[in-house]
């Protein structure tokens, strides 16, 4: 959500990892989220590899207990990239995600064609969770039929300003902006937390009509309140759903 500044976004140097998270204001993480974005040599091996991730590492994720959701997705702008995101119960809980995630990845058939220097990674404490359930007091269960796929995915990474932290506005944006975007048609989930020197927001929506009309519907209110946060420019990622488990949304 929040100002962008375009919708293209190239591979960079690996992000750092997210700084310790603790509570403001009696806000206490409700999951934690890891997020990477990895470049593939060729289009094909990207198509490829998808395929192994819903048959074989996805299984392997969801069996971890503490496994909230997880979701897979070709990033638009470029076809050399793949965008994957996980949500678990805790940080505790992560170390045994990326042991599976490092066991998958560094395979002979697939370590030759990833780009590892350049494959980023974004993790931090959920600390704002939206779902279509909290707008309408019905689960969105048969909008995961098919699992997702098509569905339109935006990542904003937002830089936060010297000497602020974003967590200080988690109350404010729970009661103000996210009442805004619940009941908007297509929404289907939302999750913010933050990062080393800035904070995620990712939005998911059925098409990506449904993800600029909310970003217009929550444009008054994230320039007038975040101005203090963040200079409104972030890092943009959009991705085309390839596959989902998402339970946090879903239930």
């Amino acid at each position: 959500m929040l100002a962008t500044r375009g919708q293209d976004v190239s591979a960079q140097d690996a992000t750092p990892p997210a700084a310790e998270a603790s509570p403001v204001g009696g806000v206490e993480p409700l999951g934690y989220v890891s997020m990477r974005m990895r470049p593939y040599e060729t289009v094909e091996i990207r198509d490829d590899v998808n395929e192994l991730v819903i048959s074989d590492f996805l299984p392997a994720i969801a069996a971890i207990d503490g496994f909230q959701g997880y979701l897979v997705g070709d990033v638009l702008h470029d076809p050399h990239l793949t965008f994957g995101v996980t949500v678990l119960r805790d940080r505790e809980t992560l170390a045994r995600s990326d042991e599976v995630a490092q066991n998958f990845v560094t395979q002979d058939h697939i370590d030759e064609h990833v780009v590892i220097e350049e494959t980023r990674r974004w993790a931090g404490d959920l600390l704002m969770l939206g779902t279509p359930a909290e707008a309408t007091g019905t689960p969105a269960d048969s909008a995961w039929d098919d699992n997702g796929v098509g569905f339109y995915v935006t990542v904003r990474i937002h830089t936060s300003l010297p000497n602020t932290d974003p967590r200080g506005f988690v109350r404010e944006a729970t009661d103000g902006f996210l009442p805004i975007i619940l009941g908007l048609p297509g929404f289907l989930g939302y999750l913010w937390f933050p990062v080393e020197g800035g904070f995620v927001a990712l939005s998911l929506y059925e098409t990506e009509e449904a993800a600029n009309e909310s970003i217009e519907a929550a444009r008054a209110w994230t320039a007038e309140h975040l101005a203090n946060y963040t200079d409104g420019n972030p890092e943009v990622i959009n991705a085309s759903v390839v596959y989902a488990d998402m339970p946090i949304f879903a239930t």
